[in-house]
């Protein structure tokens, strides 16, 4: 959710504590981040708030390992959702889902994309958008040689039955076959390079492009929200996040 109006400064109240903005972006997860940093790189002053804690750019030591080991889910940063004996892991941290999540990249298949019918969705128009992304996440394809046994006897029974092998599960007209995962781990971390491969540090620590105008308010629950005047206040709740 955004809150934006030209010459309109929003709210965000924390107990005593005011936070104004041009714009205000309500979660910073996968989506909400990318929202804030382009918003950032368009000149505008961003307050973006996250339920979450906000460790800072990828790669600072505040980071908990178990968010930066991508060969697990990381349930510390859970928002415990739950039926039954069914679990919806979801991420409670800046960045949401990609900062805990097992880092693979799919892309899907061009006739996916041109079926839809939507004007700016065919597959010749998502193709550069997707290889930019693929590119400044750092996405790569495992190699053989780090399958666990498991995997390799997946790989040497779809090569006897004669499936068609992949080499990049990212490519829009790979037709149907069978592959390694495209991903953007190195060793058993999430991929960095001065930004992050997670939304959280590829987009809030500059990987947007620029200086990026954001102010970062973590630990934030957003309870109610309310507008006078063209200009929208948000509340957190009693007890913080």
């Amino acid at each position: 959710m955004a809150f934006m109006a030209d010459g309109v400064q929003h709210k965000v109240v924390t107990g005593e504590t005011v936070v104004t903005g041009e714009t205000i972006v309500i979660g910073g997860g996968s989506g909400g981040a990318v929202v804030a940093a382009r918003l950032a790189a368009a000149g505008r002053d961003v307050v973006l708030v996250e339920a979450g804690p906000d460790y800072g750019p990828f790669g600072d030591p505040r980071w908990p390992a178990e968010l930066i080991d991508a060969r697990a889910l990381a349930i510390t940063h859970d928002w415990n959702y739950a039926q039954d004996r069914w679990t919806f892991e979801r991420a409670r941290v800046i960045g949401g889902c990609s900062s805990h999540n097992g880092a693979i990249a799919a892309v899907g298949h061009r006739r996916d994309y041109d079926n839809w019918g939507l004007p700016g969705w065919t597959g010749d128009d998502v193709e550069p958008v997707f290889r930019r992304a693929v590119e400044q996440m750092r996405v790569r394809t495992y190699g053989r040689d780090e399958v666990v046994p498991f995997h390799e006897q997946c790989l040497i029974a779809t090569e006897d039955l004669g499936w068609r092998m992949a080499s990049d599960l990212c490519d829009l007209d790979a037709n149907d076959s069978f592959g390694l995962e495209s991903v953007n781990v190195v060793g058993t971390t999430l991929a960095a390079n001065g930004s992050s491969a997670v939304t959280a540090g590829s987009n809030l620590a500059g990987g947007a492009g620029g200086a990026v105008q954001i102010t970062s308010t973590g630990g934030v629950n957003v309870t109610t929200v309310g507008a006078s005047g063209g200009a929208a206040t948000t509340t957190n709740g009693a007890g913080g996040a």
